[in-house]
């Protein structure tokens, strides 16, 4: 007696290389011309939501604390936000915001004033339109090496 073998048909490999399937890079293109299409509706969010973050960001530092959680959500809709609208400079900036934040939810290492820092450069980056590309890579610098010594500072404390 000869031995037979049942090979079954693969469907899936089928599929996949299917002549009309749609890629991976394919998809990701299309994804993206997507995104560049709703990026200007997103952008127009910005303003107020800086807006916002600034009104925030300008009390005193008990308030800031105490409502510390819903300044990280609304500074991580601000990145996501900026991301959209391709605002690159700004969202590291933005991210840098929540570490600041995260030292005081995490381990109640509160640094006065470093938030409010933050917050006004984002606010001066964002609306001072008069200023030169250089100034404001120099923020940006600032704002990041600040931000960097807190956080190191942060979690020696913690």
């Amino acid at each position: 007696m000869t031995g037979s073998s049942f090979t079954p048909p693969n469907e899936l490999a089928r599929i996949l290389t299917a002549a009309d399937s749609a890629t991976i890079e394919t998809l990701a293109h299309d994804a993206e011309a997507r995104v560049q299409a709703i990026a200007p509706a997103i952008a127009i969010r910005l303003g107020p939501q800086l807006s916002d973050l600034l009104v925030l960001c300008r009390r005193p530092d008990g308030q800031i604390q105490a409502d510390a959680r819903a300044i990280r959500r609304l500074a991580l809709s601000i990145a996501e936000t900026a991301a959209v609208a391709r605002r690159n400079d700004l969202v590291p900036l933005v991210i840098d915001l929540c570490d600041l934040l995260d030292g005081w939810i995490d381990c109640g290492c509160w640094r006065s004033g470093a938030v409010t820092v933050q917050a006004e450069g984002l606010g001066v980056l964002f609306f001072d339109r008069s200023l030169a590309p250089a100034d404001q890579a120099r923020l940006s610098a600032g704002l990041a090496a600040m931000t960097s010594a807190v956080t190191r500072a942060t979690r020696r404390v913690a």
